[in-house]
C-alpha cells in the first residue's frame, strides 16, 4: 500500500524560490510551479508574477514513513531561513510557519476621483512585511486613471493577500493594513476575509 499527500507551498521571499523548489524536488514524486496570484485572483496582472507557489505530491509505504519524510523536508527548508507555508490540499491543514491566510479588498464605490499617487501607495502595501505577517498582491492590468473623474466606471477592487504566522496575528494584521489603507483615502470601502 502507498500513502499519498498532495501538498502546496507558498514561498514568501521570491529570492529563495529556486532554493526551496530544489529541496521540494528531492522529496516529492511530482511537482508543478505556479503563482499565488492564480491561487487567489484570476484577473490579469501587469506585475512580474513569480512562481512562488508549488504543488507537489509525496508518497511512502506507510503513514508514519510519509510523516517522517514530510518532517525531514520541513527541517531542510527551515535551514534556508525563509518563511513559507506548506498546506495539505485535501485537509487544508498547514504544517509550517504561516498558519493563517486572509485578504483585504479595497473598493472604490464611494470615490469620485482617485487622487494621483494612490495606486503607488496601494502597491507598496501589497509587498510589506510586518511583525504580524506578510502581504502579497499584484498590479491589475486595468485601472482607472488617477486624477480623472470616475463617473460611471465600474472599478474592480484591489486585493491584498495576508499571511500570518500564528493565526492569532491575522486580526492584528487586518487591522494594521486597514489603518494604512484608510490613511491613503478614508473614503475607501474595505472588506476583509480570513480563509484559514
Amino acid at each position: 500500500m502507498v500513502v499519498i499527500k498532495n501538498l502546496s507551498i507558498i514561498i514568501m521571499d521570491h529570492k529563495k524560490i529556486h532554493d526551496v523548489n530544489n529541496i521540494i524536488v528531492q522529496y516529492s514524486d511530482s511537482s508543478s510551479r505556479s503563482s499565488s496570484h492564480r491561487l487567489f485572483d484570476l484577473e490579469p496582472v501587469e506585475d512580474i508574477v513569480y512562481e512562488d507557489l508549488t504543488f507537489f505530491r509525496m508518497s511512502a509505504k506507510t503513514k508514519y514513513s510519509l510523516d517522517e519524510k514530510l518532517k525531514k523536508l520541513i527541517e531542510e527548508l527551515n535551514e534556508l531561513d525563509t518563511d513559507y507555508s506548506i498546506r495539505n490540499m485535501e485537509t487544508g491543514k498547514f504544517y509550517t510557519t504561516i498558519k493563517s491566510v486572509g485578504a483585504i479588498s479595497i473598493k472604490f464605490d464611494n470615490i469620485k476621483t482617485i487622487p494621483k499617487g494612490t495606486y503607488k501607495k496601494i502597491d507598496e502595501l501589497k509587498n510589506i512585511k510586518t511583525e504580524f505577517g506578510y502581504c502579497k498582491g499584484y498590479k491589475p492590468i486595468y485601472r482607472a486613471l488617477e486624477g480623472n473623474p470616475i463617473n460611471n466606471l465600474q472599478i474592480k477592487p484591489e486585493n491584498i493577500y495576508l499571511f500570518s504566522k500564528p493565526s492569532e496575528n491575522m486580526p492584528k494584521l487586518i487591522d494594521y493594513v486597514s489603518e494604512k489603507i484608510m490613511e491613503i483615502d478614508s473614503e475607501f470601502e474595505i472588506e476583509s476575509t480570513i480563509y484559514k
